[in-house]
């Protein structure tokens, strides 16, 4: 009896009756499972036409990496593991469409599915579910990166989608991504991604702003004077960036005040000697 384990063990897999084949589901494939022998979390995937990679939550992901282990008219047993809790469950493959491998994909087919993920990102970034958000938003990412643009080539087009546009969409994703971690305030991940969105739109106010108090929070403050200047040279008006400006110019003039004092302090004990 073959058994498998995912690289984190979050999913353990036996295979009770072997598939045919040679192919496996991988995302935009659309699936027909049987699950039995499962808790109630898992009967909505049950008979169902499921479009893998578009699966909700962590154990609407867990299935989706246990589908693409499987062949066709493979049955095997599942041991998930989300939290803290193990959840079972039997799943057969009863039916799959394959939608060809991701590299035979054309630029349009992934930016597409890249602004489908985008979309859901938002969706839940608006409800404050950071982490699916996050994850939307990574998962567009990824696809963009996959479009081989030789680093030579002028092309303005790559298949017969405009650079500009690619270029427009990955800004957006760093930067939605970022507000994800900004929001959490987790800053260390905030500050590169917002370094990303900087390499497509060195003015981009919203990455400044980010990038700026991220800097202030981790106290480099010369940083954060140099980003929160750029917002309000942009615009002129930005409260918010005017209250993290103040406070970092006085933490900037604490500071400048206390070396002062201590070179003060050395120039008169060198004098004293």
């Amino acid at each position: 009896m073959e058994e498998w384990s995912s690289p984190d063990d979050k999913i353990f897999k036996k295979i009770l009756t072997n598939g045919h084949g040679h192919l496996k589901p991988h995302d935009e494939s659309v699936v027909r499972l049987r699950v039995q022998d499962c808790p109630e979390s898992l009967s909505s995937f049950n008979n169902k036409d499921l479009v893998v990679g578009d699966s909700e939550g962590e154990l609407g992901r867990a299935v989706d990496v246990c589908v693409s282990t499987m062949l066709l008219n493979e049955i095997a047993q599942f041991t998930i593991t989300i939290g803290l809790e193990d959840i079972t469950a039997v799943i057969e493959l009863v039916e799959f469409s394959f939608s060809g491998f991701i590299y035979q994909w054309s630029a349009r087919k992934k930016m597409d599915l890249a602004i489908r993920h985008k979309e859901k990102g938002a969706r839940h970034f608006n409800d404050r579910n950071h982490a699916e958000a996050a994850y939307r938003f990574t998962k567009a990412i990824k696809i963009l990166c996959s479009i081989p643009i030789a680093v030579e080539s002028k092309a303005e087009l790559v298949d017969d989608v405009p650079r500009t546009d690619l270029r427009a969409l990955t800004s957006k994703l760093y930067n939605n991504l970022s507000s994800c971690y900004f929001r959490e305030n987790v800053y260390d991940l905030v500050s590169p991604l917002c370094q990303k969105v900087l390499e497509f739109e060195p003015n981009n106010v919203k990455a400044l702003y980010k990038l700026g108090v991220a800097y202030k929070m981790d106290r480099d403050f010369d940083r954060a004077l140099d980003a929160l200047s750029k917002v309000i040279k942009i615009e002129p008006q930005n409260k918010a960036c005017e209250h993290h400006l103040a406070e970092v110019r006085d933490e900037l003039k604490k500071a400048n005040a206390k070396m002062d004092d201590i070179m003060r302090k050395m120039f008169v004990g060198s004098i004293n000697k």
